[in-house]
């Protein structure tokens, strides 16, 4: 699995980690991008010792789709308000499925898009 993000609060990466905590089993989750956040998320990771969580760092576009193209799936966990984030347009490109939040205010323009699908369960109950 894929997320790609700025580490800044609104993109959802530390309710991310809540539910990857939560699942029964263990799920490799690949993250890329970087922030003011990152330090932040790297403790949370070591602290909840989620061992199959890796974060890749700031990669070059040359260097993401190759991940999409691996990947089961990208997951957008924001948590605020977005315009239609190009990342999903290019996981549609590489035929990759998209895990959002269930209340992202375009995920009605996206309900004809074959490979879209609500973002896990466990997100809406440790949601703020």
């Amino acid at each position: 699995m894929s997320c790609l993000w700025e580490a800044i609060g609104e993109k959802g990466l530390r309710v991310l980690l809540e539910a990857w905590g939560r699942l029964r089993e263990t799920i490799p989750l690949r993250i890329a991008g970087d922030g003011p956040l990152t330090e932040e998320i790297a403790a949370q990771i070591r602290t909840k010792d989620l061992s199959s969580v890796k974060l890749l760092g700031r990669l070059a576009q040359c260097e993401v789709l190759p991940l999409m193209h691996g990947a089961r799936f990208l997951i957008l966990p924001s948590v605020c308000y977005e315009n239609f984030p190009l990342t999903i347009a290019e996981a549609f490109a590489c035929g990759l499925p998209v895990m959002l939040r269930g209340w992202v205010p375009w995920r009605r323009s996206l309900q004809m898009a074959p490979r879209v699908c609500t973002f896990l369960r466990v997100m809406r109950k440790i949601s703020p």
